[in-house]
């Protein structure tokens, strides 16, 4: 494997990434503005149908037909998602 081609599956993982922190992201800055908008099942649902959406597409456009790539931005998600995990729980921690 060359150089270029360890770099091709860097950014694909580091794409994941980022996909798994506007996912999980998104979700905990919804739940947070959900006490203060008119109608919480619509904001829920918009905030689900928008973030799924994204994910879905780039999920989509990253794996380019190769299904490895499909498993390396997943894995970059799920990574993603315990990146967020702990700063909601870190910025928890603070404001107690």
């Amino acid at each position: 494997m060359t150089v270029s081609e360890w770099l091709g599956w860097l950014g694909v993982f580091a794409a994941g990434l980022g996909l798994g922190g506007w996912f999980y992201g998104g979700l905990w800055w919804t739940v947070k503005r959900l006490p203060g908008v008119r109608n919480p099942a619509w904001w829920m649902l918009a905030s689900f149908v928008l973030r799924f959406g994204v994910a879905l597409l780039g999920l989509y456009f990253l794996m380019a037909g190769d299904w490895r790539r499909l498993v390396l931005a997943t894995a970059g998600m799920w990574v993603g998602r315990v990146l967020v995990v702990r700063g909601v729980r870190h910025e928890r921690a603070i404001q107690s």
